[in-house]
């Protein structure tokens, strides 16, 4: 009966305002007190149910900056699995107003959060680790909202920003041991990231892992701006998409079996830019002839859909002019491409392309081109062409036989039209 009395007591403790007031100064003081720097929360709320209520968590680093802001945080995790069981089952998280900063400087390989690291958790090595399972990973809904997150790594030259909208994710399936992750829906909208590597890597992680197996039945992203920039490459890149939809049924990248439904993208702007040294881009010296080979690839697109996106590329700074062609400089606007049934596996091609548009710098425009084709080993097919410029026009079909499509590459002369 006195225990009973206890529990209930203790019950009501952590559960009422004055409780929880108390565990979140004991659990400030302690952190604070171990880490030697300044930690705030103005509220936090637990229940034996799983459910989490975070609001205004604040962490500063050693040098007085603020390492983490969290203005309000609200999950529900479900404890008996997790308590009794082998599984973490997330069922909901929203979180918004984050600010985070990770850096490290060029003379040492600690992060600003290694002090953290280094103040909580245990340094006895002693102990052996047990196999065990691996955990069973089951996540609901996730909503993120007005992040800021920087991540500056002066050792490896790597400078990173992202300015998060809001993402949206509810999760279909998630299987880490298996490597199959399935969602229902994705949304990220109104971002920015921007990335630039100023050192080159020392040396590339060649460790082989287990290609994952993904679906998603509807991945959504709009207003979102992307930018690189890689200067031991010489490469720099921005992306700016307007709207950008997928519907993916299946992706087994082990098998290399990718299944599309629908991928429309609108609106929306690439460019890359590179430079180089012209004398490395000299013809190459010629080399023993090696026969084409089909990749081993399993693809079908149901529709492809793309509308009003600009296209562009330079090298070594130069400029697209009009009235002259420069492959050096090409700039495409108003690139539109509608195409459906495409379907490629080994020795079989197939495509109907309903639409192909833009308009180059140059002047050159291209008013639509569409035909449906298929190609495999020995032939190819090509019916309802249809080709319109802004100076010519052409329409027609075409069969091309040949003994082996590695033959045709070599000696186009051979095939019969």
């Amino acid at each position: 009966m006195v225990l009973l009395l206890v529990f209930v007591l203790l019950i009501l403790f952590i559960r009422s305002p004055w409780g929880q007031d108390i565990i979140v100064n004991k659990v400030v003081d302690y952190v604070s007190g171990k880490t030697g720097t300044k930690v705030e929360i103005e509220k936090l709320f637990i229940t034996f149910a799983g459910g989490i209520q975070l609001e205004g968590l604040f962490l500063e680093d050693t040098k007085g900056d603020t390492l983490l802001y969290s203005k309000s945080l609200e999950a529900d995790v479900a404890l008996s699995p997790l308590i009794f069981g082998n599984t973490f089952n997330l069922k909901k998280l929203q979180w918004t107003g984050v600010t985070g900063t990770i850096e490290r400087n060029a003379a040492s390989e600690k992060f600003n959060f290694d002090f953290l690291i280094d103040a909580l958790v245990p340094t006895d090595t002693a102990a052996t680790a047990t196999a065990s399972e691996p955990m069973q990973i089951d996540i609901g809904e996730i909503d993120l909202s007005d992040f800021k997150l920087t991540y500056d790594d002066a050792f490896l030259g790597i400078a990173t920003k992202m300015r998060l909208g809001r993402l949206y994710l509810d999760a279909d399936a998630i299987d880490l041991e298996t490597m199959r992750f399935g969602l229902d829906d994705l949304q990220l909208t109104d971002s920015e990231v921007q990335y630039e590597q100023t050192k080159p890597f020392a040396t590339e992680d060649t460790t082989a892992t287990a290609l994952p197996y993904l679906w998603a039945d509807d991945m959504r992203i709009e207003n979102v701006r992307i930018t690189y920039n890689s200067a031991p490459d010489s490469i720099a890149a921005a992306i700016s998409i307007g709207v950008f939809q997928l519907e993916l049924p299946k992706a087994d990248l082990a098998e290399n079996d990718i299944e599309v439904g629908t991928l429309a993208l609108k609106n929306s702007d690439f460019s890359v830019a590179l430079k180089g040294n012209d004398a490395s881009r000299s013809e190459p010296t010629p080399s023993a002839t090696n026969s084409f080979e089909w990749p081993e690839f399993f693809i079908k697109v149901a529709e492809l859909n793309l509308q009003n996106n600009t296209i562009a590329y330079r090298y070594n700074e130069q400029s697209p002019k009009a009235g002259a062609f420069n492959p050096e400089a090409i700039a495409l606007s108003g690139f539109a491409l509608q195409a459906n049934d495409i379907t490629y596996r080994p020795k079989q091609i197939g495509l109907k392309l309903e639409r192909l548009t833009f308009s180059e710098k140059s002047g050159f425009r291209l008013d639509n081109l569409a035909f449906d084709a298929t190609v495999n080993d020995t032939s190819v097919s090509v019916s309802d062409l249809a080709v319109q410029t802004n100076n010519s026009r052409a329409n027609g079909q075409l069969e091309l036989e040949y003994p082996a499509l590695d033959q045709l590459i070599e000696t186009p002369e051979n095939s019969a039209v």
